[in-house]
């Protein structure tokens, strides 16, 4: 099995405390990776694109199909660094080696060098967020770039001890509007949702 660079980004939302380790962890399958901090949580889907046997041999070891869903430590993972290569897109990918009851064996490579790390797994069982995401159609939906809307939530957080945001939808084609205040300030924003 494969990871890219966005199965490793869901690292940022673990907790960063030790207290509840499967917490701090990331829950990997053979179809997605998840992390949370109780407060957000992110689920990335493996890449579709690619195939655990076209990976490299690394040493002699070679890409997994299948294993047992398993945690390892989100700041071990956030650690490994994936090599670039344009030219062969396969190797910009994390192939998970062996897996055992204790142990998980990662391995990269960009052809001249290869590195395999050996993860503990977190002996624990991982929330059931299943049950927390509503299943029945959403009220609204708006689509919007993500980088505006990080931007503004990173500039609307400073003013108040709470970091909240109010978030109001109008509906389609109309901008979303974020408002943030404190006794003494008060603060708007708006973004465009992007257009099909």
């Amino acid at each position: 099995m494969l990871l890219n660079q966005n199965n490793l980004n869901v690292c940022k939302i673990a907790s960063k405390s030790e207290t509840r380790p499967e917490l701090a962890g990331v829950f990997i399958t053979k179809d997605k990776t998840v992390a949370t901090d109780s407060f957000r949580l992110i689920e990335m889907s493996t890449p579709s694109n690619i195939k655990a046997e076209d990976y490299p041999k690394v040493q002699g070891k070679t890409a997994m199909r299948g294993f047992k869903p398993f945690i390892i430590s989100a700041k071990e993972l956030s650690k490994i660094k994936i090599p670039k290569n344009k030219s062969l897109p396969i190797v910009e990918n994390i192939a998970i080696s062996h897996v055992d009851n204790t142990h998980v064996e990662l391995m990269t490579t960009d052809l001249e060098t290869a590195d395999i790390k050996s993860f503990r797994k977190i002996d624990g069982t991982f929330p059931d967020y299943e049950k927390i995401f509503p299943k029945e159609n959403p009220k609204a939906e708006v689509e919007l770039n993500a980088e505006y809307l990080a931007e503004v939530c990173e500039v609307l957080s400073k003013i108040n001890n709470l970091k909240s945001v109010k978030i109001k939808f109008y509906g389609d084609n109309m901008p979303l509007v974020l408002e943030a205040k404190n006794q003494d300030q008060a603060s708007r924003a708006m973004i465009m949702p992007l257009r099909k």
